[in-house]
């Protein structure tokens, strides 16, 4: 799969030994491209609160638990989750599917009680 976005997104581009400044330019543009086109799916880190379900598999998001340089601060809730860093564990119709990773998260999250967030 990465391997065949990347020749999609244009990596495998020649522009000679030295390109010029208009082919890095143009290079620059297609990376952000790119990397907007692998990101799609993935809400970005302060969308992310409201609703969510803890999944095993097909996550729309995976997060690692961490205790410091977070991503994002959660706090749990029970109700009214509508702020960033609100999280309302919930088993049946979420706005996001999280999975717990200890590896390759998405994103890492700090769990707190106070002044919950993203940077």
């Amino acid at each position: 799969m990465g391997y065949s976005l990347a020749f999609l997104c244009g990596f495998f581009l020649t522009h000679g030994p030295n390109p010029t400044p208009n082919a890095k330019q143009e290079f620059a543009r297609e990376l952000h491209l790119c990397q907007q086109a692998w990101a799609k799916d993935i809400p970005d880190k302060c969308k992310l609160f409201g609703k969510i379900q803890l999944v095993d598999n097909f996550p729309d998001v995976k997060v690692k638990i961490v205790d410091h340089f977070p991503d994002i601060k959660v706090k749990r809730v029970k109700n009214f989750a509508d702020k960033p860093g609100l999280w309302q564990i919930v088993e049946n119709f979420p706005d996001y599917k999280v999975q717990i990773v200890d590896n390759f998260p998405d994103y890492k999250v700090e769990y707190v009680k106070n002044f919950p967030g993203c940077d």
